[in-house]
């Protein structure tokens, strides 16, 4: 499964490979972002309560076979917020391969989800006193992903090479280009739109810049002839509640494109999305696309007390 062919499985065993991917933890093999406080890879800007600790295990699986393409992936993350404001992350995106990220909420905004279902009660037959939401206040946060010892690290490994193939561009010379991933700064912004729905729009380097066809006029490259390390890219995405509990998500950057629903359980979060939406439409030989399933438990109030 990763670069040099480890961690390949069977799939009369694939069951067993999912269960145990969700409940190693501590051996997690490829792992895409947390979505703890993500929408599905792009960031929002929430952070987790002060206190609060957040593990995420995370399958994929391929939608097309090619052989860019790999089999199924397993994985985790894990966050933690000590203080208000504050959450860091650790991901690894192969064993040998792990980048923390952090993230701080400069303004906070609670938005009080009431859900289109309930609204047009649908699933409110009691006609309970649910009504149009007000916008509520706006969130900012600033954050840095991907700082670890690789100038480039993807969840294929660390090299110049192993990334998805939309990840990596020639000049005009034939010369791969590929945006160092390593301090991928960012910020964002996300707003509601009464109750039922919230967008996030943001603005980042490394892991948010991409030169994919049409992804071109996403990022400040489009007013120059040549391709830059330090190029900003623009990001966004958007959750429509059908209830308080569960929310349609749609994002893209100039790197890739997913959609999925989300369901809030308590302190449980699953979400299944189809991530990668471009690599769909790409040539046969080259097509690739993922169906990602991950669950995430946060634990609040576990690195203090409650006041």
């Amino acid at each position: 499964m990763t670069s040099d062919g480890t961690g390949a499985m069977s799939t009369r065993n694939l069951p067993a490979a999912v269960v145990i991917a969700l409940l190693m933890l501590v051996l997690p093999a490829w792992a895409d972002f947390n979505r703890t406080t993500l929408l599905i890879d792009t960031p929002t800007a929430d952070v987790m309560p002060a206190g609060a600790l957040a593990i995420a295990p995370i399958v994929t699986f391929p939608l097309i076979q090619s052989a860019c393409n790999p089999g199924w992936e397993g994985g985790a993350s894990l966050r933690v917020a000590p203080l208000d404001g504050l959450e860091f992350a650790l991901t690894a995106y192969t064993p040998k391969d792990y980048v923390l990220g952090a993230t701080y909420q400069l303004i906070s905004g609670q938005p009080l989800r009431v859900g289109l279902l309930q609204l047009l009660h649908i699933l409110d037959p009691w006609k309970s006193r649910l009504r149009w939401e007000e916008a509520q206040q706006t969130s900012l946060a600033v954050g840095i992903y991907d700082v670890g010892i690789h100038s480039y690290v993807s969840p294929l490994g660390n090299g110049l090479n192993d990334a998805w193939p939309d990840w990596r561009y020639q000049d005009t010379t034939g010369r791969d280009i590929r945006p160092y991933e390593n301090l991928s700064a960012f910020v964002v912004t996300s707003i509601p739109i009464t109750g039922l729905a919230r967008i996030s729009v943001g603005l980042g380097r490394g892991r948010f810049v991409g030169y994919d066809g049409p992804n071109d006029y996403l990022n400040t490259d489009v007013f120059f002839k040549g391709y830059h390390q330090w190029a900003i890219g623009l990001f966004g995405g958007v959750e429509l509640y059908l209830t308080p509990q569960v929310a349609l998500c749609a994002e893209g950057d100039s790197r890739d494109a997913n959609a999925g629903i989300k369901g809030f359980f308590g302190p449980v979060s699953v979400l299944v999305s189809v991530c990668k939406v471009e690599g769909l439409i790409r040539p046969r030989t080259d097509r690739f696309g993922r169906l990602a399933v991950d669950v995430s438990w946060q634990i609040e109030h576990l690195l203090r007390k409650d006041e």
